[in-house]
């Protein structure tokens, strides 16, 4: 999904959970800002959004070959996310449970920032 000025800060929702939930591995994002882009991740039980963590993406974030892109779903930036086998963060969801993302800021006009998640439903 891509964020661009006319979003302002809406949330949008990244991924919905299945039928019987599912496991997110990866929340990744980049970004032509030329500005820093801070993206606030939460999940919505149907009724009640929660707030996990907010990431901050640096300028040109994977886009310039200088810079690489950012996994947002990191022990780092939200301590309470659960390790796999290999010690890589995941997210489980229950079914229905939405995955959502939102800038802080607006993006810079004619700039844009990319999300996407990487999982698997049960």
């Amino acid at each position: 999904m891509t964020f661009v000025n006319a979003d302002s800060t809406t949330a949008k929702t990244l991924l919905t959970a299945g039928a019987n939930g599912t496991v997110v591995r990866g929340i990744f994002g980049t970004t032509n800002d030329t500005s820093a882009n801070n993206v606030a991740v939460s999940i919505n039980d149907g009724s009640t959004t929660f707030l996990l963590g907010t990431v901050r993406l640096a300028t040109l974030s994977g886009t310039d070959g200088a810079v690489n892109g950012v996994d947002l779903l990191n022990t780092t930036a939200m301590p309470g996310l659960e390790l796999d086998g290999a010690g890589n963060a995941v997210l489980y969801l229950k079914a229905g449970y939405t995955l959502k993302v939102a800038p802080l800021v607006a993006v810079t006009a004619a700039k844009t920032l990319t999300l996407f998640a990487m999982g698997r439903d049960f």
